[in-house]
C-alpha cells in the first residue's frame, strides 16, 4: 500500500538552474512542463509547457506530502508552447509540487511560495 496513492516526488541537488528555459519550443519530439517563473514565487507565477498535440491538460499543485492543493488548470490546449498564469495568494509560504498530465503522461516540477 503506497502511502502516496501513486503520486511521487522526487528531489536532487545541483549546481545549476534546474528546469526548461529556452529549450522547451515546439519542436520537442514529446510533451514537456517547463519550470515555472518567477520562482520563488510571492503572488503570481507563470508554467510554461509545450504540447506535441492539442489536447486535455491538467495541472495540479500538491503539498510536500502528497496532498492535493488546487487544480490550476483543466482545459484543451492547442498543440505548441503554452502559458498558464497561476496566482498563489492566499497559499501559506512553503515547497509545492505542480504537476502536468496531458495524454496519459505527468511529469512534476517544484515550486517555492514565499
Amino acid at each position: 500500500q503506497s502511502f502516496f496513492k501513486g503520486l511521487y516526488f522526487f528531489e536532487t541537488e545541483h549546481d545549476a538552474t534546474l528546469g526548461l528555459s529556452d529549450d522547451l519550443n515546439s519542436s520537442t519530439t514529446k510533451d514537456a512542463l517547463g519550470q515555472n517563473y518567477p520562482n520563488p514565487v510571492s503572488n503570481s507565477t507563470t508554467i510554461p509547457f509545450t504540447l506535441i498535440n492539442s489536447g486535455k491538460v491538467v495541472i495540479r499543485l500538491y503539498n510536500t506530502q502528497g496532498s492535493l492543493i488546487r487544480e490550476i488548470a483543466s482545459a484543451v490546449y492547442p498543440a505548441g508552447r503554452n502559458l498558464v498564469i497561476f496566482d498563489t495568494k492566499g497559499l501559506p509560504t512553503g515547497v509545492y509540487f505542480y504537476q502536468l498530465e496531458s495524454s496519459g503522461i505527468k511529469q512534476a516540477k517544484k515550486m517555492i511560495i514565499k
